[in-house]
């Protein structure tokens, strides 16, 4: 799946970023992502990559992300893990596992699609009793973390909940 060949999801262009020898662009579908800027996206996906050591030296990383309804959130966790229920973060890697990302040698990485149902992120934000800029964080952490080839281990929360704090400095 690759959101950005996707005309219906109105692709939000701009320039990326750079820090640490590698450079983010964010891909944004719509204005904001659960009213989140671009720039706070960057800074979720820059952080996790920064913490993640997967990727290295000078390379534009780009990574898509997008936020849909509970319908279309739940239909892609249908088709895609089998699960007929909404979902908070799906992730769609580009690469199979962290070594391949390390072995690739082209200047421009596209390491994948996180898609975000920002009715879920609420919700939960409200929940856990913490700010919807929080919760978005930590579930797009999530998400930008299996695009690097995390599977659930801890140190992925890890770097999840590191991420969190640095923000709400």
């Amino acid at each position: 799946m690759t959101l950005t060949q996707d005309s219906k999801l109105g692709v939000r262009d701009a320039t990326p970023t750079s820090r640490g020898g590698f450079v983010v662009h964010v891909v944004a579908h719509g204005e904001t992502v659960c009213g989140s800027s671009r720039v706070f996206l960057e800074r979720v996906v820059r952080e996790s990559i920064e913490r993640s050591g997967v990727i290295r030296g000078d390379k534009m990383i780009v990574v898509s992300v997008a936020s849909v309804s509970l319908e279309e959130v739940q239909a892609l966790n249908k088709a895609y893990r089998g699960k007929n229920v909404p979902t908070d973060v799906l992730s769609f890697p580009e690469y199979p596992d962290k070594a391949s990302i390390l072995a690739e040698e082209k200047g421009e990485i596209s390491i994948g699609d996180v898609v975000l149902s920002c009715d879920i992120v609420k919700k939960q934000a409200r929940e856990d009793g913490v700010s919807v800029s929080r919760e978005l964080a930590y579930l797009l952490s999530h998400g930008v973390l299996h695009l690097l080839g995390y599977d659930h281990e801890p140190e992925m929360f890890s770097i999840q909940d590191e991420i969190c704090d640095i923000l709400e400095r």
